[in-house]
């Protein structure tokens, strides 16, 4: 268990990580999610890690092990002849992960999982410097059967896969629960390998505090909004529609000139962590959450092996012109990323504190609630109040969303603003994003890519 705290802050802070989801705390040792009633068997008391999953302990490294008593994240009936040797194998790879064996947990990976991270180099080096010399305490639950399952990282489909859910936290100055990161395990030679890496993935959760990096990378950020079959007469509908013909001819060029998609977590874990991102690596982000996201961008995106982050605001899901949550969550197991977008849609730092707050802590719950995975991105509703707000605005809000546990943010282009295709690891909360609008000319969106433009 994690260290420090009386039992009645303990309860408090389970209490707030329920109602909020899983929330990462800057500053503050949180506990949410800690199961009180499970029984804990400390490493300090175990054998020599072997088939049973024991874990060694090393110097400053505390291992905690519960097996079989968390409850499955997701649906699907546990598998009872396959449950032990997968939760065994489970607790094997974060056992791996609490004493900096990386090399082990390479050699647990499936095939194309390997494959994604090209070799043994960047996924140690990655590993290092997220967890390297961090005390880690770990439980997993009983596994769950899905059928299929897709990689998002990989885009790989797997007939099967068996979700371990997990409790990984950091006994640190800060602590984090990864309890929407399942590990996910697929049979392969008759053995049970890691092809969902849970807290060592791609997409996995920002640690808090995040380290301070002076890291530059290229990454264009693309803004969009609609994308449908017929282009509106409105003007200003028009500027924020892609015809479906205009946005299949900017996939068929991202394709052609060998640009591939990350989600805007990826593109955190390389500013904070060194993640290795592929070459020329693009992000498609789409705001509001319309319903043409799921019937004509959803398909386009699939069909070109791609992926995409939408930006939803949370109160308007489900209402007419949205999104139902049926479809998000088809979406996201299909390997789309949401991120919050507010509830109601509203410009951040002109409207009262508690009301802020609200925005960003109850859009980040009900995402995480409603898709299971974990939400720490950010796409200001109008870009605000980074385009016309003040400073003391801009901190203020920064502050908000460091505070309610998100680890980056992605502001609006401005009108006439020259593309910006460079994202700063020490301003993480100013991304910066590529306007693509409606009857856009190609080659326009091809100079945009590069952070230029042609008039």
């Amino acid at each position: 268990m994690a260290k420090g705290g009386s039992m009645e802050r303990r309860a408090t802070k389970e209490a707030r990580a329920r109602a909020s989801g899983l929330r990462l705390l800057a500053g503050v040792p949180a506990l949410a999610g800690l199961l009180a009633a499970a029984a804990v068997v400390l490493a300090a008391g175990c054998s020599s890690g072997g088939d049973n999953g024991a874990p060694t302990p090393s110097p400053g490294v505390q291992v905690t092990v519960t097996a079989g008593e968390t409850p499955a994240p997701t649906a699907g009936e546990p598998v009872p002849g396959e449950a032990k040797p997968a939760a065994a194998a489970a607790r094997r790879f974060l056992d791996a992960l609490a004493h900096s064996k990386f090399d082990k947990m390479w050699e647990m990976l499936a095939v194309a999982t390997r494959q994604g991270w090209g070799d043994q180099a960047p996924f140690k080096g990655f590993l290092t410097r997220k967890f390297g010399g961090m005390d880690l305490s770990f439980k997993v639950g009983d596994p769950s059967l899905l059928a299929p399952w897709r990689n998002p990282d990989t885009g790989t489909t797997y007939d099967q896969a068996l979700l371990v859910p997990l409790r990984l936290e950091i006994n640190s100055q800060n602590a984090v629960e990864f309890s929407l990161t399942p590990l996910a395990l697929v049979k392969e030679d008759d053995q049970w390998r890691v092809a969902g890496e849970g807290p060592a993935g791609r997409r996995a959760p920002v640690l808090p505090p995040p380290p301070a990096s002076q890291k530059a990378l290229t990454v264009p950020i693309l803004a969009y909004h609609h994308v449908r079959q017929v282009a509106p007469q409105d003007i200003q509908e028009r500027t924020m529609t892609m015809t479906t013909a205009e946005f299949e001819a900017e996939l068929a060029y991202l394709r052609d000139k060998g640009y591939h998609t990350v989600a805007l977590s990826e593109l955190a874990n390389a500013l904070y962590y060194d993640l290795p991102l592929p070459q020329k690596p693009v992000a498609l982000t789409f705001d509001d959450g319309y319903q043409d996201a799921f019937t004509d961008t959803f398909p386009l995106v699939q069909k070109y092996g791609f992926t995409a982050t939408f930006a939803l605001p949370t109160g308007l899901i489900g209402g007419s012109g949205y999104l139902t949550w049926d479809q998000a969550k088809a979406m996201s197991e299909a390997g789309m990323e949401f991120v919050s977008h507010s509830v109601n849609h509203v410009a951040l730092g002109g409207i009262p504190d508690d009301q802020a707050t609200t925005e960003v802590r109850d859009s980040k719950g009900t995402l995480e609630a409603k898709l299971g995975r974990p939400v720490q991105l950010f796409i200001y509703p109008f870009g605000e109040p980074f385009a016309h707000g003040t400073a003391d605005q801009q901190r203020a809000v920064v502050e908000l969303l460091r505070r309610e546990g998100y680890a980056a943010a992605v502001t609006n282009p401005l009108p006439r603003e020259s593309p910006n295709v460079t994202q700063h690891a020490d301003k993480p909360y100013e991304l910066k994003r590529v306007a693509v609008s409606g009857a856009l000319p190609l080659n326009r969106f091809a100079a945009r890519l590069e952070g230029n433009d042609i008039r």
